[in-house]
């Protein structure tokens, strides 16, 4: 397999898995704001909006009581209370959802970016200074350096979502190393006022899907840029020209091309 195909290759995989990745968070968002609504209605409803009532009159009258009284739920009650313990429960779940979609997401990046320089330095040994293959970075900034020193591509120039490549790598950190929390240095990073700090960032649902398309962007920028550097050939010779005579028996070999018995 030529370098061209088989970086063309790894480009598809990688788009791929971040749409299947998109298409099962929607899938679940969808679900889970299904069931949030259903109790929502179930606890609205002309059956259940007199005891709805009633039982937060109870809890009401229970939190501005002495300390250690106990309290007797219905059985109506009960059922009531365990919907409201699903409800309370349903947003925490919707953000935990989005926000491990967002890390897998930058997880296939930095699969990306792994895979498709390796192969590449393989390849092309002398690009690097020494015998390791490894294509290691720290952070989005780093990363476009590394691109303009080696490959004279440059992300904050030339691609057009460079912007939110980096801002939503930046969050994929506060997510994981900071509970979601802003801190100084994204602060610093993505130049936001100061009473910003220990601010939670929020997603949405849509938030992860635009991350998903500036991924598949970059997925495609990136493989362009290499291709037009060092013209590469990506197509994939299928069929063999026909034999002078047709009558010739044709021999399949996996792997190569097509070829005719002599």
């Amino acid at each position: 397999m030529s370098l061209g195909v088989k970086l063309k290759t790894i480009r598809d995989y990688f788009s791929k898995q971040i749409n299947q990745i998109l298409e099962v968070t929607e899938n679940m968002f969808n679900s889970m704001k299904e069931e949030y609504k259903d109790i929502q209605d179930t606890l609205n409803s002309e059956e259940n909006r007199k005891e709805y009532q009633r039982y937060i009159s109870i809890m009401n009258q229970h939190q501005d009581s002495a300390d250690g009284n106990s309290i007797y739920l219905s059985d109506k009650h009960q059922e009531i209370h365990d919907l409201l313990t699903k409800l309370n429960l349903s947003v925490p779940k919707l953000n935990h959802l989005l926000n491990m979609t967002l890390v897998y997401l930058i997880a296939h990046l930095e699969g990306f970016n792994n895979k498709f320089f390796s192969n590449l330095l393989y390849q092309k040994p002398e690009l690097m200074k020494s015998n390791k293959r490894d294509f290691k970075y720290r952070g989005m900034d780093d990363l476009n350096k590394k691109l303009i020193q080696k490959f004279k591509i440059s992300l904050n120039d030339e691609f057009e979502e460079w912007k939110g490549l980096r801002e939503i790598y930046k969050r994929r950190n506060i997510i994981v190393h900071n509970r979601g929390l802003i801190s100084k240095t994204y602060i610093k990073k993505m130049n936001l006022p100061p009473e910003s700090l220990n601010k939670r960032l929020i997603i949405d649902m849509n938030y992860v899907s635009v991350a998903k398309n500036i991924l598949h962007k970059y997925f495609l920028f990136i493989f362009e840029k290499i291709k037009e550097g060092f013209h590469l050939d990506t197509s994939v010779k299928r069929f063999a020209p026909f034999p002078p005579r047709f009558d010739k028996p044709m021999i399949v070999k996996k792997g190569k091309d097509e070829i005719f018995e002599d």
